[in-house]
């Protein structure tokens, strides 16, 4: 899959946390795709695509306790934690496209 043709309605800055590692990079959304593409040349192949229909759960934490930036993605198979500014409007994007789906 390729997002070069894709369009997306959001795309915000973003950092991907695995573990100890991390990537900075942009989370962009469409009704049908969240994806997350690194930023720097060396890391680019760090590309993670999620079906907004394979997402079972958007759970919101706080970074060092008071920052309201985290959000986790859970899918069947995977979590995804990432570090975005306006997780607000990433979450009410995912709930609009999901409610429209049922």
């Amino acid at each position: 899959m390729t997002s070069r043709n894709r369009k997306y309605d959001i795309n915000v800055a973003a950092t991907y946390y695995e573990g100890k590692n991390s990537w900075e990079g942009r989370l962009k959304l469409n009704s049908e795709y969240l994806v997350f593409l690194a930023k720097s040349k060396q890391e680019r192949l760090k590309k993670i695509e999620i079906l907004i229909s394979e997402i079972i759960e958007v759970v919101k934490k706080n970074s060092l306790g008071i920052i309201p930036n985290v959000l986790i993605v859970k899918t069947c198979n995977n979590s995804y934690t990432f570090h975005v500014y306006s997780r607000e409007q990433v979450i009410k994007y995912i709930e609009n496209v999901r409610n429209k789906a049922l």
